[in-house]
């Protein structure tokens, strides 16, 4: 894919292995960093680019690609895998992911395309999946829900966080509700106190009043 330099566009790199989506949501450690010319740059996460599921979403912009040439992107990440002595399987990925050009009649017309890099490696000799068959059982798509299980539980505590804040913010309301309800009953109350101590004084002021007359 040939882009015109000083043009800003999305790339998306899917990543799979052996076929099917690496989940990289669920990786300990992940490092991306585009290269040109020799000259290599990391890339941070959540400004230059972001993650979704197996799919790398990278906002290339002229500050980032300002160089005439061909682009390739690594990404460099740490897998959690108990048949290793360490439990770590560090794994890399490269692409030839783009060609920054100098002319407009050069470059490809898109704004925005994907590329797919397959691994190809598996886990001794096995798929994830085959290995997440020898202590589960399911179809491809199962072990897929199974990866994300994780990030849809986290979802469901935020939710249910955010339900108990709402259910403890409505009884503070009612609460408030039924004190100031209360000083208003307590309010109504001295009122009427007051309004009996005035008529028995008004009482019994006239009754001396008359007192005196006789």
């Amino acid at each position: 894919m040939k882009i015109r330099i000083g043009n800003d566009f999305m790339f998306a790199w899917e990543i799979e292995r052996n076929g099917l989506p690496e989940y990289l949501s669920s990786v300990l450690e992940k490092h991306l960093y585009l290269s040109v010319l020799g000259k290599r740059v990391e890339l941070l996460e959540g400004v230059d680019y972001d993650i979704t599921g197996n799919v790398v979403r990278i906002e290339v912009t002229p500050t980032i690609a300002n160089i005439i040439g061909s682009y390739n992107l690594e990404l460099t990440y740490t897998l959690s895998d108990v048949t290793l002595s360490d439990a770590d399987r560090r794994c890399a990925v490269d692409v030839d992911a783009f060609q920054i050009v100098a002319r407009t009649a050069q470059a490809d017309d898109p704004s925005e395309f994907t590329i797919t890099s397959d691994m190809a490696i598996a886990f001794r000799g096995k798929s994830a999946y085959e290995v997440w068959l020898e202590t589960h059982a399911g179809t491809v798509a199962d072990y897929e829900a199974w990866i994300k299980q994780p990030a849809l539980e986290a979802a469901g505590v935020a939710n249910g966080a955010a339900e108990l804040a709402n259910s403890k913010a409505g009884l503070a309301n009612t609460a408030a509700q039924t004190a100031n309800t209360a000083a208003g009953f307590a309010d109504a109350a001295r009122l009427s106190i007051q309004a009996d101590l005035a008529l028995k004084l008004e009482s019994v002021t006239y009754s001396e009043t008359e007192y005196n007359e006789i």
